[in-house]
């Protein structure tokens, strides 16, 4: 069994397909999965995808007949799929620096009770052309998210998650297996930010690691779902949030 499942949920990102996926397969650390679900694509995604049919890395490829509407319902499919222990899921719009999965493995398993662990990002364009970085995302924070740090999971919540997504996306993320089938999947009738309540449930259950390594390249264009999860941050999420809180 391989230490890592990576899931690529793709929706109509020919464009970046080819290159998230070989980001993915150039990875210096090897020992993974990966799982390719199309959600009924009108572009050229499949034929991109079946370029990569017979690589040993690939487990599984699957096309929705039906649009599912919603990536965080991929999510939950590709991670039933998973059988490794640790989640990436590596969105089809993003590509990763080759050491990624090799710098959060190794920051993650140095403490056992690690849940999570995640990296900054680098903020780059539809072109491919890196335009800067997230740190502004954070830079009202009484944190220091120029350090590396290990956090009790509650503690960060309190701290930080409750105010700010300090964890906009998701292809800067791991997550164990375990502890996400512990907090009962995403939530998957919440359009925008159920990665944001995701996080919040899973941190109940272990500690989270942050890289300040640069390795994910975030994409920013029109049709990214930080474009629109931006204009609605003030959703009822949060009262999800609360009942979770209160049933632990």
């Amino acid at each position: 069994m391989s230490k890592i499942s990576v899931i690529i949920p793709n929706y109509n990102h020919a464009p970046y397909l080819k290159e998230r996926i070989d980001s993915v397969l150039n990875q210096t650390f090897q020992d993974f999965e990966v799982i390719i679900l199309d959600d009924k694509s009108t572009d050229n995604s499949r034929e991109i995808i079946e370029q990569y049919r017979n690589h040993p890395k690939i487990s599984h490829i699957i096309y929705n007949e039906v649009n599912s509407g919603s990536t965080f319902k991929q999510w939950n499919k590709g991670i039933e799929l998973a059988k490794s222990e640790w989640i990436w899921i590596a969105e089809s719009d993003d590509t990763a620096e080759p050491t990624l999965l090799e710098t959060l493995v190794s920051g993650a398993e140095k403490k056992q009770e690690t849940v999570l662990a995640y990296c900054q990002s680098n903020r780059m364009d539809s072109s491919g052309t890196i335009t800067g970085d997230w740190l502004n995302h954070t830079q009202n924070h009484k944190r220091n998210f120029f350090e590396d740090f290990y956090e009790n999971g509650k503690e960060f919540i309190v701290q930080d998650l409750i105010h700010r997504n300090v964890i906009p996306n998701a292809s800067a993320v791991i997550l164990k297996k375990e502890a996400f089938l512990k907090a009962e999947k995403t939530d998957e009738d919440i359009r925008y930010n159920s990665d944001w309540l995701l996080w919040m449930k899973i941190l109940l259950f272990g500690n989270v690691y942050f890289s300040t390594q640069k390795l994910n390249n975030f994409r920013y264009h029109n049709k990214s779902v930080i474009a629109s999860s931006s204009k609605n941050e003030a959703l009822p999420f949060k009262r999800k949030y609360d009942i979770v809180m209160m049933e632990r």
